[in-house]
């Protein structure tokens, strides 16, 4: 995978200081699961093609499925049915900064609360402040209250809820969007204490009960590609539809929500917002976009 540079992008200074953040994880392992580790680079290439420089995104995938010996495209993950697009190393290649046995549950909590050790350097670290605008994308394998990691251990909705808390008493974070893929994905949600972590919107591929779908498989990979979820986010961010087309970077969380439906999807999106806070008034742009000052 491709080694991290560090752009240092937000010093004081008079150098680029930004107020928008990305954390984007495929928890996945295992070949089957290549559709885990595209709907992350998916994410993560909308936002670095909207403008967030690399230093702004920390990037998990669990596995590294473009060197997979089953690949039969080496080095590359397409996920059109053209393939007209690598998304590992075409034209925004993936900056990787936590792969393989490092994305785990812990890691994920450590980053998002700055606990990290002394020895990881700024360039693999989460460098948001009280003033930040923060995406959180999640994908892999879920269930009632959790997410799993490698297949091995998972991160339970009560995990992610303390985490927020701290981050949010530690000054980490203005708004967040959390967005997760996976089956029953609202659920790893219900934990968030909007006193202690306030603004916090989500935004999920399924309700407590549904599957979340792949959206088609590439008979030349013999695996499913992408997830449908995924695919409808990024196709109206990146106004590849009518709807995100007509909307640009006026849509709001609420235009993006409406925009999903169940009949495509085979479930039924899940979606929160903050207490007195209208998804209608928030900008998806907050946080799929560069913002600096």
């Amino acid at each position: 995978m491709s080694p991290r540079s560090d752009d240092d992008a937000a010093v004081p200074g008079g150098r680029r200081v930004s107020t928008h953040h990305a954390v984007v994880v495929s928890t996945s392992k295992y070949w089957f699961n290549y559709r885990h580790a595209a709907n992350a680079l998916e994410i993560y290439r909308t936002l670095r093609r909207l403008g967030l420089g690399d230093s702004q995104i920390v990037l998990m995938l669990a596995d590294n499925i473009p060197c997979d010996a089953r690949n039969a495209f080496p080095g590359q993950i397409f996920t059109t049915e053209d393939r007209r697009r690598d998304l590992f190393s075409g034209s925004y290649p993936a900056e990787v900064d936590y792969a393989g046995d490092d994305v785990t549950r812990e890691n994920f909590v450590r980053i998002l609360t700055d606990r990290l050790g002394p020895e990881i350097p700024l360039s693999r670290r989460l460098r948001s402040t009280s003033d930040s605008k923060l995406l959180i994308f999640m994908t892999g394998h879920g269930g009632d209250g959790f997410l799993k990691f490698q297949d091995e251990n998972e991160i339970l909705a009560t995990d992610l809820a303390w985490a927020f808390a701290d981050m949010r008493s530690s000054g980490r974070y203005d708004e967040i969007l959390l967005m997760t893929d996976t089956c029953e994905a609202h659920t790893i949600a219900n934990d968030i204490d909007y006193v202690k972590s306030p603004n916090v919107h989500v935004v999920s591929s399924s309700l407590l009960g549904e599957n979340s779908y792949a959206h088609h498989a590439d008979t030349a990979l013999g695996v499913a590609v992408i997830d449908r979820f995924t695919r409808a986010t990024v196709q109206y961010i990146e106004g590849e539809n009518s709807a995100g087309a007509r909307k640009g970077p006026d849509a709001t969380i609420g235009d993006l929500v409406r925009s999903y439906a169940r009949v495509t999807l085979g479930a039924n999106v899940g979606h929160t917002s903050p207490p007195g806070v209208s998804a209608d008034a928030v900008r998806i742009s907050d946080f799929f976009a560069d913002s600096t000052v």
